[in-house]
């Protein structure tokens, strides 16, 4: 993944509640993307302003959902999501069957980093990035975007909620 700053794409219509779903195919998953968000307004703006054009090239049916921690205390990512997760799961249109996880300074390079569930297990799609030179930083941790069924999520019992800190 590289940080870089793109300009504006053209982002098409989204749906009430900010979906999007492509037209003239059937989408084979729902994507639920969910950014855990602190105090890094600059970066949102710009993925932002990356992913929606790069999904809608995909032809991806998503909706992307930011999670903000409330207060000013010592921030839990883990917590966050697993609520965010809760609060996805429950919606009924459409009915999510893939849950990404997604930090908010990291953007695909490009349209080969296919965003989807993998029924076989998760994917953790940025286990390298450029600043890195494309090398892994932990061989035993996942993290940056993670793609998740709604069973995998399930069997892994989410995320911790007792690490406190950015993790």
């Amino acid at each position: 993944m590289q940080s870089q700053i793109l300009p504006d794409g053209n982002i098409l219509s989204l749906f009430s509640g900010g979906i999007y779903s492509p037209s003239g195919c059937t989408p084979r998953q729902h994507l639920a993307i969910i950014i855990p968000f602190r105090n890094r307004e600059y970066q949102l703006k710009i993925l932002l302003r990356h992913l929606h054009p790069f999904l809608q090239r995909q032809k991806r049916s998503y909706r992307i959902f930011v999670v903000e921690q409330f207060g000013n205390g010592t921030f839990n990512k883990g917590l966050i999501m697993n609520v965010a997760f809760s609060h996805a799961s429950k919606l009924s249109a459409p009915v999510f069957n893939c849950f990404m996880f997604h930090d908010v300074d990291l953007m695909p390079e490009n349209d080969y980093n296919v965003y989807e569930c993998d029924q076989h297990g998760p994917r953790h799609l940025a286990p390298a990035v450029d600043e890195l030179r494309y090398s892994l930083m932990y061989n035993d941790l996942i993290g940056g975007v993670l793609a998740v069924t709604k069973d995998q999520f399930i069997k892994a019992n989410g995320w911790s909620n007792l690490y406190w800190g950015w993790g």
